[in-house]
């Protein structure tokens, strides 16, 4: 019902399907890889994105059943379909024959595809072990320029405060100590 498509040739394109709560969005993966510098085997990326109860329901799904992989392709099909012919709005919007009418479409190839070939993912946790620099780095990309404006307002004190009552978790704790370890030897 709602879609959006932005970017250009050189860049790339976004297309995202819906609205918050829930976005699916499909997107030049290489072209932004390429812009930060990096290089990727990945061509195209589709991604849910999903709040409040939508994610909800998603984690107790894979919590509960350990079945990510079909439960988000689950998703597409019910939310996003690709067909190979004009949909006859008229036919769409009769409540009784409207499955009926959605089964008897010829689905698009490169979508019956990416949907096939998806029931042969998995979804694997690995987190990415932090360093000092990763940290550093990351902090004057994204952080520095949010924190000059609080520092041209007025707001600097605060956010030493809020520092200095910082309760850091273990893995934290173990990256200060191994840094500290570092520059004394």
């Amino acid at each position: 019902r709602s879609f959006a498509i932005h970017g250009n040739n050189q860049d790339g394109w976004t297309a995202n399907f819906g609205k918050s709560p829930f976005v699916i969005r499909i997107y030049d993966k290489q072209k932004e890889q390429e812009q930060k510098g990096l290089e990727t085997s990945i061509k195209n990326r589709v991604e849910l994105e999903l709040h409040a109860n939508r994610a909800e329901q998603v984690i107790s799904e894979w919590f509960e059943n350990d079945n990510l992989v079909e439960y988000s392709l689950s998703i597409l099909y019910t939310y996003l379909w690709f067909v190979d012919e004009p949909i006859d709005e008229e036919e769409l919007k009769g409540t009784h024959v409207r499955e009926r009418y959605i089964d008897s479409l010829k689905t698009m190839p490169a979508w019956s595809l990416l949907t096939s070939l998806g029931q042969s993912m998995k979804f694997v946790r690995k987190p990415k072990e932090q360093s000092v620099d990763s940290i550093l780095s990351w902090i004057m990309k994204y952080v520095v320029p949010s924190l000059e404006v609080l520092k041209k307002t007025g707001h600097w004190h605060e956010v030493i405060e809020a520092m200095d009552k910082a309760n850091l978790s273990p893995e934290q704790e173990k990256l200060i100590k191994a840094n500290l370890v570092n520059a004394i030897t």
